[in-house]
């Protein structure tokens, strides 16, 4: 095996926490990776992890090469992509995470449409709603909704997240002509969780120019927002859903907006990526491409189409 393999191997383990983690990364098996690291340590004449039989953890020596190792690894990247950038063809593959519902609704598509135009790049796609360490799993990509706050990353708003109050067609039929906010605690509501927090997403309404948090009910909880689009179409009650989960439902009849949308000012959507000296080929693209994808959709960093819908 080779050295930059080694390395390779050595950095994804130190990462990870684990050979099994770090063989997952590679599609290898873990005594590969335990093995390459056995030889790296062999070379150096040290330990460079602390070994349990539970979990690894990076001696001193183990700290000091890991820095370097990333040093040189990354700055032989570099000088790939620069290479390969000359030929003006890009190539790799993008390591992409995003939240569920964006990105089987906005990102898949776009990827789609990327790949017609330059079928040398491929895709490694990871959907969590959780806020992971992008730089620590080393993803290339992600995209965010709601706030930002790691200032280590590069953000690029691609639009606002504009929240509409819907229902089925039944629900809505249902309703009195006079529905209003007031009338919010008196029917059924579909309600997310945040994972990270366990909190509800609050319900908001704009009063007299003023966004505020009405008081509603919490009849069915679900911290998935695919499932929570879901049951509002199955008339289980209302929803307060972003512009990008009820867009294809609202377009096929299968959702009623019930009143203008609502933003909330420090909730946007993001692509966001690791500030580094040399951006990929491949990366810059796949970013212009996403903001023009969105935009056609008649999204901006400023507004979404959802400001457009009246009940």
């Amino acid at each position: 095996m080779d050295k930059l393999t080694a390395l390779k191997f050595f950095i994804a383990t130190a990462d990870c926490g684990s050979f099994s983690g770090a063989a997952k990364q590679f599609g290898s098996d873990p005594s590969t990776i335990s093995k390459a690291v056995r030889r790296l340590e062999t070379e150096l004449g040290v330990l460079l992890f602390h070994r349990t039989t539970r979990s690894l953890a990076l001696t001193e020596a183990g700290h000091q090469y890991l820095g370097t190792a990333k040093s040189v690894t990354e700055s032989l990247n570099n000088t790939e992509f620069e290479l390969a950038d000359k030929s003006n063809e890009p190539r790799g593959t993008l390591r992409i995470n995003a939240p569920f519902t964006y990105g089987r609704r906005y990102l898949v598509p776009a990827i789609q449409s990327f790949r017609e135009k330059y079928p040398q790049v491929k895709f490694d796609l990871q959907f969590n709603d959780a806020y992971i360490d992008i730089i620590e799993n080393r993803f290339d990509i992600a995209l965010r909704s709601g706030s930002l706050k790691d200032s280590r990353l590069i953000a690029r708003q691609l639009s606002p997240m504009d929240f509409v109050v819907c229902a089925s067609p039944d629900v809505a039929a249902s309703l009195p002509a006079d529905f209003s906010p007031m009338h919010f605690n008196q029917v059924p509501w579909v309600r997310f969780r945040f994972k990270q927090t366990g909190k509800l997403m609050p319900i908001l309404f704009k009063v007299d120019g003023i966004i505020a948090e009405m008081e509603c009910n919490a009849d069915l909880v679900v911290d998935d927002g695919e499932s929570m689009t879901e049951l509002c179409v199955q008339g289980a009650g209302l929803a307060q859903l972003p512009h990008f989960a009820l867009k294809a439902d609202l377009d096929a009849g299968r959702l009623v907006p019930l009143f203008p949308s609502c933003t909330y000012s420090s909730f946007g959507i993001h692509i966001i990526y690791p500030k580094r000296e040399y951006l990929p080929l491949k990366t810059r693209l796949f970013i212009d491409h996403m903001q023009r994808f969105v935009e056609d959709l008649g999204e901006t960093p400023q507004s979404t189409w959802a400001r457009e819908l009246r009940r």
